[in-house]
């Protein structure tokens, strides 16, 4: 029997309200899974997200993971 083993790429997309267009994406290869959770910091810089049983923090002006 063969095995398939699938790895799903997180993807966390903003989208315009004006037009429903994508604006930018926050990618990391290094992260798989079902994300769970989001939360956006009241100054707007930072963006939480929860994947499997991480935590990551990423930058919202350069879209990067900046902790985990």
């Amino acid at each position: 029997m063969a095995r398939l083993d699938f790895l799903f790429l997180v993807e966390i997309v903003t989208i315009s309200k004006a037009d429903w267009t994508k604006n930018a994406s926050f990618v990391n290869k290094d992260i798989a899974g079902a994300v769970t959770s989001l939360a956006l910091s009241p100054n707007g810089v930072y963006l939480a997200s929860a994947c499997q049983s991480n935590i990551y923090i990423w930058s919202t002006q350069t879209r990067r993971i900046i902790t985990q």
